[in-house]
Order: C-alpha cells, then structure tokens, then sequence
C-alpha cells in the first residue's frame, strides 16, 4: 500500500531545527508582532511542508479559503493567510521540485500529459491573455500587479494541484482539507448569527441578510464556498464505512443549510439548485442518483424544520421576493455598462481591471457599485471577444476533466456546474477559494480517469480488474468496478 506521503529525504535533524527556530520566533513575535507570519512560516516549514508538498498542498488550499471568509477581514490573525498562502505555495514548489523532479523526472511530469497538460494550458492561456490587455488598460499600476500576483497564484495552485494530487488518497485529502475548512466557516456564521440577533430574528430587514458578519464582507463569496461542502465532503469520505459517510454527511448539510439560509445569496441557491438537478439528471448510474435523493430530502428536512419552529429570518423571504436587479445601482444596469464597453472595444477590450476602474465613476449606476457581478460580462468588458473565446475553452475544457473524467461522478458534477452556474452573479475567477475548488474537482477527475482499467480480451470476453492498474495510482479493489466486454478477442 502506497503511504499517503513519500518518506522524508531530509534528516530528521533538520526538520527539528526548522521546528525549533519557528517555534522560537512565534515566542518572540509576542515583543514584536510583525514577526508572527514569518514564525509560523518557519513552523510550517518545519513540519514537513518541504519533505511532504501534499500536506504543504493541503494547508495551501486552506489557506486560499479562508480568505474569502469574514475571518480574512475581521480578525489580524486570519489576514496573515494571505501571506502565508505564498510562502508555503513557494514551499510546496521546492519540496515537490527536490523530492519528485530530479530523481523521476518522468514520473514527476506524468499527470501533465493528456488532458491534464490541456487544463494547464488553458487556465495559463487566459490568465496570459488577461496580462497582455494590460498594455492598454486604464488602471492603476497597483491595481495591475495586485491582479497579476492573483493570477499567478492561481495558475500556480491549479498547476501543484495537478502535478501532486495523482491517487484517489490524496485527491479525498485534499477535498477533506476543503470541506473541514468549510464547515468550519459554517459554523461560525451560525454562532455570529446567533450572537447579534438569535435565531427569532423575525425583526430583521432584508439589509440584514449578512447575519452580523462584517460590513466589508462579500455573503455571496462564503455562500458559494459553502454551497460545495457537502459534494467535497463526499468525495472525502467515500472510501470509509458507510456508517461514517452517512453520520459525515447527516452532519455536514444541515450545518451549511443554516449557514446558506443565513446569508441568504440569491445567486448561490440558483447554482447549487440547478447543480443537483444536472446531477440527478446526468450521474451514471441509477444508484449515484439515488444516493443523491437523501441529500436533497436532508436539506429540505432543515429548512422546513427551521420555518416550522418560526426560526427562519424574515428577511430571508424578502431577499427572494423583492428581485432588486432592475433598480439604479444593481445588476442590470452593471451588465448593460459592460455590453457597451464590450460593444465599443470588441476585439481585445477596455484591459485588466479597466472595468472596475471605470464603474465607479459611471453615470449609469451608483459610485458605490465596484464589481461587475458577472464573471461573462467583466470578460467581455476587460478582454474583449478573444478572451471571452479563451474563458468558453477553458470552462469546457475544465468542466468536461471535471465531469466526464470523473465518470459523470454526482459530487464533481454539483461542484462543477454550481461554480459555473455561480460565475453568472459574481466575478468569481478572480477569488482564490474559486481556484482551491476547481483544482481538487479537476485533480479528481483526472485521477479517476488514468486509472480506469484497460485489459486484454480472453475467449471472446474481456474481463477488466484491478490487477490492471497502475502501481502508483493508491486505487484499490473497492475504488474502481469490474467491467465485460462481449466483443470478439484480440489476438
């Protein structure tokens, strides 16, 4: 059996020196604050992120979502994340490098032929694209390179996503990173809620629905994070007993049920919504879609119970039936503003930024209106009809890894289509914790695909089974199903 992380190739002496100078600095860091980031830094470091780049990869995707949580912006120790997330990414980057690249370049580089070659590809063609518009962008050199330091992080983590996450252990281990992360964070919007107005918060206006969170704070961001709990979940427990994915998933859906309840993005129960309903429609398998029918019936079960007990906010009725896309300030304006744009720039577009540049002075809606809630729409606006052709790829080469590689597996699918589907009402390319998802759903998919059995056909039958697989995928009998063919023998 394959250890979920290769044996160290360092001395256990160093690692305890690592250990010993990061722990140290955090002390010191109590005389001098500044020195916190780079204390854990070196704490990381020492436990094991160079000598383990999949745990360092596990950490990373944490990090990435965390920060589109209100714990980014309203506690200091939550915004050091940001930092963090480089200095380990850069981490993960060298111990990946020393451990896999040198003594088994071949094996190291594996993942990235086929498909997942492609997916790079694409993801870095757009993000280059989207650097090049910046010759002729309005925006400001800040703005610029705040932006491309995004684009770079994100290429980065889907590219280590790929390379490092190559058996079905550790793709659960990653998604198992996501979905404790996001439980976590569901949790505490349940106790923030909980602790500003109780949960009889039928006084409350629909201005209301971020539940006590901080003012700055984007619900909608959290909401999408959240939506896709329960399908990384799943995918993270699905080798265990069945007594433990049941109690893993009776757990985690009403916790982020409440917690989507409490938000209250419109936008995200649109995506998770139609994200179950391509799931039931296109998983293979009656039995997956059975499975499914129990998740849904669990979730229903939580909001009918919180509107029975007169616990469901008030204002969650208003924000549903008071569609606000048609007032100053809003969506439909925003959008009509970046068709023009679009219109009037079509071939490369107004540049990197330029659109978020030029909204808030617009005329057409408010000065307070600073995104174009639209991921399509601000592609148009920004990179013109070249990059809109580089974004339509890229989703269909992705959501295709995603889905079809999986084998039309329910949990990619809801993660798949709910990001995409989510794209509609935000512009959430530019988030991190968009790029941690994408990355396991891909890594999954691809991994699921280059371990489907190929064998030889016998006496007219082909019998496939697991002793046709890779040495090195970590899949095992119970992972992967026995296959005929009827077709006639060759040779």
């Amino acid at each position: 059996m394959q250890r979920a992380f290769p044996r160290s190739r360092y001395p256990v002496s160093v690692l305890l020196a690592l250990l010993a100078m990061g722990a140290v600095i955090v002390l010191a860091s109590a005389l001098a604050p500044r020195l916190l980031e780079f204390g854990m830094i070196v704490a990381v470091a020492g436990i094991g992120v160079l000598a383990y780049p999949v745990f360092g990869l596990y950490l990373m995707l944490a990090f990435f979502i965390a920060q589109g949580s209100p714990l980014y912006t309203q506690y200091g120790i939550f915004s050091g994340a940001y930092t963090l997330s480089d200095a380990v990414g850069l981490l993960v980057l060298i111990g990946y490098l020393m451990q896999s690249l040198r003594p088994n370049r071949e094996r190291a580089l594996a993942p990235l032929r086929g498909r997942g070659g492609l997916a790079v590809a694409v993801v870095f063609a757009y993000f280059l694209w989207s650097a090049l518009t910046s010759i002729w962008s309005p925006a400001a050199l800040g703005d610029l390179l705040y932006s491309y330091r995004n684009d770079v992080e994100h290429v980065c983590l889907f590219a280590l996503s790929i390379l490092l996450l190559t058996d079905l252990r550790k793709v659960r281990g990653a998604a198992g990173a996501y979905a404790l992360t996001g439980a976590g964070l569901a949790v505490y919007t349940i106790l923030t809620f909980r602790g500003n107005h109780g949960f009889d918060a039928t006084s409350l206006s629909s201005q209301a629905y971020r539940g006590g969170l901080p003012s700055t704070f984007n619900a909608n961001e959290l909401g999408i994070i959240l939506a896709v709990v329960p399908a990384f979940t799943a995918m993270s427990v699905a080798a265990m007993r069945r007594g433990v994915r049941v109690l893993a998933m009776a757990a985690v859906i009403p916790i982020t049920g409440l917690a989507l309840i409490i938000l209250t993005s419109r936008g995200t129960f649109v995506a998770l919504g139609v994200a179950i309903l391509v799931a039931l429609a296109a998983s293979q398998g009656y039995r997956r879609r059975l499975a499914l029918v129990p998740i849904v019936l669990l979730g229903a079960a939580t909001f009918a119970v919180l509107s029975a007990t007169g616990h469901l906010p008030a204002y969650f009725q208003d924000r549903f039936t008071q569609a606000q896309y048609d007032q100053a300030g809003d969506r439909i304006p925003v959008w009509t503003l970046g068709l023009q744009q679009f219109a009037d720039h079509p071939l490369g577009g107004i540049g990197e930024q330029g659109f978020e540049t030029i909204l808030p002075s617009s005329h057409i809606v408010g000065s307070s209106t600073t995104s174009a809630h639209n991921d399509f729409v601000r592609t148009l606006a920004d990179f013109g009809i070249v990059g809109f052709g580089f974004l339509v790829l890229m989703i269909t080469v992705l959501g295709y890894v995603a889905v079809v590689d999986s084998g039309r597996d329910p949990a990619g699918i809801v993660v798949a289509v709910a990001l995409a589907v989510s794209m509609l009402s935000g512009t959430f390319l530019q988030a991190h914790w968009m790029w941690a998802a994408l990355s396991i759903a891909c890594a999954f998919g691809l991994v699921v695909s280059r371990s489907r059995p190929v064998g030889t056909a016998v006496h007219g039958k082909l019998l496939v089974g697991t002793t046709a697989l890779p040495q090195d995928t970590g899949i095992h009998r119970s992972d992967v199903p026995i296959f005929y063919h009827r077709g006639p023998a060759s040779g």
